[in-house]
């Protein structure tokens, strides 16, 4: 009888236990409840979660200021900053109807793609291959009477490597080289070139973007009977954005210094254009109107002409 009444006492003992346990499970579970009910938080993979990261793609696509202007500024900004990575093709015709100590006229068409490369470099990630080639060129008869030319000129290739880009703006530095490609001697130089290029563009002022590109190539070879050159190269760069695409500022035609025998040219050039699109298509779009006074050169060149331009863009 003893045996039997320990045995019930334990049962009974169990079973307050186990009833315990489960009141307990039960107020924490309810507890819990209330917490969760009170500061809810979504799962990784819930409609909650998918629909603020929606939302959060949509505002970073629009850029920081939630608005798709945003977006439009930043391509209208890269068109005329020759730092962007920026892919795009540009065709120019620069039609030249008075050339001093020359008569005729002088046109060029142009063709230059600017292609961004991504190095995997640290210092220098980015690289952008500037080609220009002059696929058409018509020549002033520098001798009279007329005897004019037409054929290719010679091709330069500007290679930039850019560090991060700064708050400020960027900078860059890197090589020309300039190739006889010309099919006749008054179209080019006769000569293979190299040298050194650099750039610094400032963007710290809203609208505004301040700089210049500097180059100088040096003859090292080619045609003995044509003159060596090393000629300095100096491109302003003044730029204000305005509403709807359009903006004014400093041509693209370089100031030039001939090294060893003093020639210059001092152009004084200003261009208007508009990023726009035709169709769906992005493009650039500038005119460009260019004048020399006679004492602002001392090498026969261009008085006075204009410059056309359609850069296709590839954002």
């Amino acid at each position: 009888m003893g045996a039997k009444r320990i045995k019930h006492k334990v049962h009974l003992l169990t079973v307050v236990v186990l009833t315990d346990c489960a009141l307990l499970c039960g107020c924490q579970q309810k507890l819990d409840d209330r917490l969760v009910d009170r500061a809810p938080v979504p799962s990784l993979f819930s409609a909650e979660s998918h629909d603020s990261a929606k939302r959060v793609d949509h505002a970073t696509a629009k850029g920081t200021s939630g608005t798709e202007e945003t977006g439009s500024a930043s391509l209208q900004e890269k068109a005329t900053d020759p730092t962007a990575i920026l892919t795009q093709l540009q065709l120019q015709n620069i039609f030249i109807p008075s050339t001093y100590d020359a008569s005729g006229y002088s046109n060029q068409t142009i063709l230059q793609p600017v292609l961004p490369i991504s190095t995997g470099w640290e210092l220098f990630p980015t690289q952008i291959l500037r080609p220009t080639l002059p696929l058409h060129v018509h020549s002033a008869d520098p001798d009279r009477p007329v005897e004019e030319t037409s054929g290719l000129g010679d091709l330069v290739v500007i290679d930039l490597f850019l560090p991060e880009r700064e708050k400020w703006g960027t900078w860059g530095v890197g090589p020309i080289a300039i190739f006889p490609t010309a099919s006749d001697d008054r179209l080019g130089q006769g000569k293979w070139q190299l040298g050194p290029a650099a750039v610094v563009l400032y963007s710290g002022i809203k609208n505004w973007q301040f700089g210049a590109l500097v180059e100088n190539p040096i003859s090292f070879a080619g045609d003995s009977h044509r003159d060596a050159v090393s000629t300095l190269l100096f491109q302003p760069i003044a730029v204000r954005h305005f509403d709807k695409g359009w903006y004014a500022g400093w041509g693209e035609i370089p100031f030039s210094y001939e090294w060893l025998n003093g020639d210059y040219n001092i152009p004084l050039n200003v261009r208007v254009g508009k990023v726009t699109k035709l169709g769906k298509a992005p493009v650039n779009i500038f005119v460009e109107p260019f004048w020399t006074p006679s004492s602002f050169q001392k090498e026969s060149k261009a008085q006075w002409g204009i410059k056309l331009n359609l850069t296709l863009l590839f954002p």
